[in-house]
């Protein structure tokens, strides 16, 4: 199918997602960053984003998350995916600052996995501050 609609920013995000799924990270990239020429969108960034951290490219990761979460700003994940990367690398600051934000913002749904995300922050503030 590839070859036929290989010009499809939708096909080619949907594409790149199932690669992401499937953890061939590096093809993944390779459609995503097609699929970004034509479609500015909140999920090709968050993709690109998993991608490079899986791939431990932190800083590309953190650009793609970023971007996600600037696209979206309501949305929690692009957030905690950048403490978690902050955390890895060492960046304290970042990290809390992040993990605070989290914890101030208000969902639109409540969740289990939100509020999963929110103890987490609590728990990684605390233990940051000892």
């Amino acid at each position: 199918m590839y070859p036929v609609l290989s010009y499809d920013p939708y096909f080619l995000y949907n594409y790149g997602a199932v690669l992401t799924l499937n953890q061939e990270y590096k093809q993944a990239i390779e459609i995503l960053n097609k699929a970004k020429l034509k479609l500015n969108d909140y999920d090709v960034h968050f993709y690109l984003g998993i991608c490079y951290k899986e791939l431990n490219l932190n800083n590309k990761a953190i650009y793609y998350f970023t971007k996600a979460s600037l696209l979206i700003p309501s949305r929690f994940y692009p957030k905690y995916m950048l403490v978690k990367i902050y955390e890895k690398t060492g960046n304290r600051n970042k990290m809390l600052e992040l993990a605070n934000d989290i914890l101030l913002m208000n969902p639109k749904v409540n969740s289990d996995i939100i509020m999963q995300m929110k103890k987490e922050m609590k728990i990684l503030i605390k233990q940051s501050n000892k």
